[in-house]
């Protein structure tokens, strides 16, 4: 532990070293796991939830996605 810490609260210690709680590190590592799925699929055949439809009528991104992996 970082001795100039010491009896400091657990959110202070946090800010002091720029880390998050443990909250948002599950919430964000939860996130990237959901992203890569959704993006790379499960790699199972059969098992995807959604597939990527690549289309000029979205807006922004040009990427959409559909349900059942129908595409």
């Amino acid at each position: 532990m970082v001795k100039a810490l010491e009896g400091k609260p657990y959110k202070e210690r946090l800010m002091s070293l720029g880390l998050f709680s443990l909250e948002k590190r599950r919430l964000m590592e939860d996130l990237i796991v959901v992203l890569n799925f959704l993006t790379r699929g499960s790699g199972e055949p059969g098992t995807d939830l959604f597939s990527v439809v690549i289309s000029d009528r979205t807006l922004g991104n040009g990427m959409k996605l559909t349900h059942g992996g129908l595409g």
